[in-house]
Formats: structure tokens, C-alpha cells, sequence
């Protein structure tokens, strides 16, 4: 009995022995990489004129789409009279959006920890995504510059209401009624 419990304490104390190496050089392996990882990871990514990144994030190359749907309102005269508005959807028109960052600002240390820039961001109209070059077709809205200032002529006092009311009637500029006919393009200028 003597002779094989000898053999099993020899297995299990080269086991433990064994589990605890492993272990130890796991451990290691895993903070090793990971420092060494975030390292090389920082160095990938550091956003400086020349690195594998920064053209990319100057002027993205991914393409951005934006969809936008209108409501074209079909019973004008019947809305003007008191009648519920009828809707009919228009779209989609469909833009990329293309971004670009200038004026770049890196401060003197090294590597610099903040970038200062400018952001543009341009939208160009996509005609084979969309359902119809925007100039083409007019579409009534509401027109809520209007509608505002004339909702906000309620809350203010009588000469500010009175110097509105005399502006909406004396300039053609705002003898519109809360509704204005126009292109789809002529809403995004």
C-alpha cells in the first residue's frame, strides 16, 4: 500500500507544481499583452499628421446618408377654412454627407494630449437614391417662422403686438399665410 501511494503523491505534487507554472506564466502572458497591446494600440491610433489614421480622420471616407421625407399638405383652401389638413408623404431625397475637419491646432507637447480643428459639414444630393431631383414639383408647409411670430404676438404686450400686426400688413414680405409653396431644394438652403 505504501509502495503505490508514493507514486500518487509524486503525481500530485508535480501537478500542483505544474497547475502553479502555468499559471504564474499565464498571468504574466496576459498583462505582458495586455500593456504591450494598448501600447501599440495608442501608437496606432495617435492623431498626427503622417499616421495611419489621420487622413481618415481629417476627412472621413465613409459614406454618410441622410433620407429626409416631407409632408405636402393637399387641401390648402379646405385647411384655410377650418378643415382637418390631409398629408400626403414626399421622399425620400436622399443627401451624403461628406465632413471635413480644418484649422488643426496641436499643442506643443509630446504627443499632444488635445487636437483643436474646425468641423464642415456638407450635404450633396444623391439623384439615383432619391425619388426626384428636388427642384422638380412644388409642396405646401407650413411656413413657421410665421406661425411663430404671429402665436408669440399673443403672449407679449399690446405695443409689440400692434408693431407685428402693423409690419404683417404694411411689407408683402409677410402677407404669406402660414402655408408656403415650394420646391423640395428651396428647404434646405
Amino acid at each position: 500500500m505504501a509502495i503505490r501511494s508514493k507514486p500518487i503523491k509524486i503525481l500530485l505534487i508535480t501537478s500542483a507544481a505544474l497547475f502553479v507554472i502555468v499559471a504564474l506564466i499565464t498571468l504574466v502572458t496576459v498583462l505582458i499583452f495586455d500593456r504591450l497591446f494598448i501600447a501599440l494600440l495608442y501608437k496606432q491610433l495617435a492623431l498626427l499628421p503622417g499616421s495611419a489614421v489621420y487622413a481618415n480622420w481629417i476627412k472621413p471616407t465613409v459614406p454618410i446618408y441622410f433620407s429626409v421625407y416631407l409632408f405636402n399638405l393637399t387641401n390648402l383652401d379646405d385647411v384655410l377654412k377650418g378643415a382637418a389638413p390631409r398629408l400626403q408623404e414626399v421622399g425620400p431625397y436622399v443627401y451624403r454627407e461628406t465632413r471635413e475637419r480644418y484649422d488643426l491646432e496641436f499643442p506643443d507637447e509630446n504627443p499632444p494630449s488635445v487636437v483643436r480643428f474646425k468641423h464642415r459639414i456638407f450635404y450633396h444630393y444623391v439623384p439615383e437614391m432619391s425619388v426626384a431631383p428636388p427642384e422638380e414639383g412644388l409642396i405646401t408647409i407650413p411656413n413657421l417662422l410665421t406661425a411663430v411670430r404671429e402665436n408669440s404676438v399673443r403672449d407679449v404686450l399690446v405695443l409689440s403686438a400692434a408693431l407685428v400686426t402693423s409690419m404683417h400688413t404694411s411689407s408683402p414680405k409677410f402677407k404669406n399665410l402660414h402655408f408656403s409653396p415650394l420646391a423640395h431644394s428651396q428647404l434646405f438652403l
